[in-house]
């Protein structure tokens, strides 16, 4: 995925707990939109990798994601101060 295709949906901010758990936070109008995000592309090294979340929960603008594959504080570290995109396909219609 190329990130002209893509809008920024936010950046990871922490690690949460002691199981690789993250804290996105979420640069959108409407976080409720995204309470069932089943993937997120994650920017490292300049490209676009895709991601699958096993279980997001939404509080403010900020979400608290379990990744599959990320289940150690050391993989999460590894994710923080990345940024967060969606393809534009997911992107909501203007009013």
């Amino acid at each position: 995925m190329d990130k002209k295709d893509c809008f920024n949906l936010g950046y990871i901010a922490k690690r949460v707990g002691n199981h690789g758990e993250l804290g996105f936070v979420l640069d959108v109008d409407d976080v409720n939109r995204y309470k069932k995000l089943d993937s997120v592309f994650i920017e490292l090294n300049n490209s676009l990798v895709p991601f699958f979340i096993k279980k997001i929960q939404i509080k403010g603008n900020n979400a608290t994601v379990s990744i599959e594959g990320i289940d150690t504080i050391t993989r999460a570290e590894e994710l923080l101060k990345k940024s967060l995109y969606l393809p534009l396909s997911a992107l909501p219609p203007l009013k």
